[in-house]
């Protein structure tokens, strides 16, 4: 089993098949004491707890210990187990098979054990490294006023996210969700995405994606539409996607109005509070009021401005926005 090291303190699995990990084969599963600390998130779909691992074993070998991350899917009377479980081995197969300086790492799988004997299985939780930074949003917003928040870094913090959305589109991976709750800080102030609970791959088929990120201000005007749907026919080989909600044209959109975020301070359209208005703005072809924002310079705007072509046939890919205004080989931290 090929692993690499993604700058994380750990090694991770590159190669974790889907059946092998989701059957909690010894090689594929984090095998260590595990004490579960407090819930820091819970959003109805997932529980996100800290916790503490004393050793980490991968094919048997001791590899590092820390404080973690355990992401676990919540059941519900809305969610069958088969839904649960083909949720948890989309995600699964989505997650480790990536690896990049800008998208956090996927440990494993750990799943707790049961109280007594006889008691049902747990569900398995996903296990990645634990930031002290928080989330991109939370970041932000505790360095407003700090050397964290120069201008320089703010460009760092987007490329990074660029990086990191143009990796999974090379890996035909769509997002689906990209939002400043789901990209994380680490404790070397680099941008890493997270949350592939909606993500999909091209080219294989019964993918999809059921993302409520249409309910977001960092979704596009296609959200939830059949334009949408028409985008990710496009964009998948020989119908092998069975276009399910999200394409790399929304993806996007959506890093245009998280590197607004970054780089103005603010979310977009951060004076409208009602999200349903919001949403009508951006349906009627409305974008963020450059002065609204913390100041933008004009070749950065129109950066930002490509990302946001209402028409999502005659978006740009990532790969052909022209960063090169927030380009700096040595930012000032």
């Amino acid at each position: 089993m090929a692993a690499c090291v993604c700058n994380s303190g750990f090694v991770i699995s590159q190669h974790l098949g889907v059946q092998c990990v989701y059957r909690a084969s010894p090689y594929d599963t984090l095998d260590g004491s595990v004490k579960l600390g407090e819930v820091m998130g819970d959003d109805g779909l997932a529980i996100i707890r800290r916790g503490h691992i004393t050793q980490i074993n991968i094919m048997g070998q001791p590899v590092a210990s820390g404080v973690i991350v355990l992401k676990t899917l919540q059941t519900s009377r809305k969610i069958s187990q088969e839904k649960l479980d083909k949720r948890f081995r989309n995600e699964c197969s989505i997650w480790s098979r990536l690896c990049h300086i800008n998208i956090i790492p996927l440990l494993g799988v750990w799943t707790q054990p049961a109280a007594k004997p006889g008691d049902p299985p747990k569900l398995p939780s996903f296990v990645a490294p634990f930031y002290k930074f928080g989330t991109l949003y939370t970041f932000i917003d505790a360095n407003r006023s700090k050397s964290l928040a120069s201008v320089p870094f703010r460009y760092q913090m987007v490329t990074g996210i660029y990086n990191g959305i143009a990796h999974l589109h090379s890996r035909r991976i769509v997002h689906a969700d990209l939002q400043p709750s789901n990209i994380m800080i680490d404790d070397h102030g680099r941008p890493r995405i997270s949350d592939f609970g909606f993500a999909k791959i091209y080219d294989e088929f019964g993918f999809t994606s059921s993302a409520p990120i249409s309910k977001t201000r960092y979704a596009p005007p296609e959200a939830g539409t059949d334009a949408e749907k028409g985008l990710a026919q496009a964009e998948s080989i020989g119908g092998l996607c069975s276009g399910g909600k999200g394409s790399k044209r929304g993806d996007v959109w959506s890093f245009g109005m998280v590197a607004l975020l970054v780089i103005g301070g603010y979310e977009p359209f951060w004076r409208t509070p009602q999200i349903e208005l919001v949403r009508q703005y951006v349906k009627g072809g409305k974008i963020p009021a450059k002065d609204h924002y913390e100041p933008i310079t004009d070749e950065v705007w129109t950066m930002l401005r490509s990302c946001w072509v209402w028409k999502g046939s005659r978006r740009s890919q990532i790969t052909e926005i022209d960063i090169t205004c927030i380009s700096n080989p040595n930012p000032r931290l």
